[in-house]
C-alpha cells in the first residue's frame, strides 16, 4: 500500500486492504492505516472458507464491473462539461 502511494506511476491503481482481525482496536488501527496509505476499500476477511470465496467473488465483480477506474496517465480522457 505504501509503495503504491509513494510511487507516482502507481497512485491511480485502486487498492483494497483485506484484514483477518475481528472487531477491536487492532482492526480499527488497520482500517485507519489502510485508508491513510491510500486504500480505496477495506474488507474484513471471513473466517469460513466458503464465505471467503463468496467475498472474493463479490469483490471481483465490484472492481471489474461496477467500479469506474481512474484514467491512465496520458489517456485521452477529459472530464464531462
Amino acid at each position: 500500500m505504501q509503495t503504491c502511494a509513494s510511487n507516482p506511476a502507481l497512485t491511480l491503481i485502486s487498492t483494497s486492504s483485506i484484514c483477518s482481525h475481528g472487531c477491536g482496536v487492532a482492526e480499527q488501527q488497520d482500517l485507519i492505516e489502510s485508508y491513510s496509505w491510500g486504500a480505496n476499500s477495506y474488507v474484513r476477511k471471513p473466517v469460513d472458507f466458503s464465505e471467503f470465496m463468496e467475498a472474493v467473488r463479490q469483490l471481483g465483480l465490484y472492481w471489474l464491473i461496477l467500479n469506474e477506474a481512474a484514467p491512465r496517465p496520458g489517456s485521452a480522457w477529459s472530464p464531462s462539461p
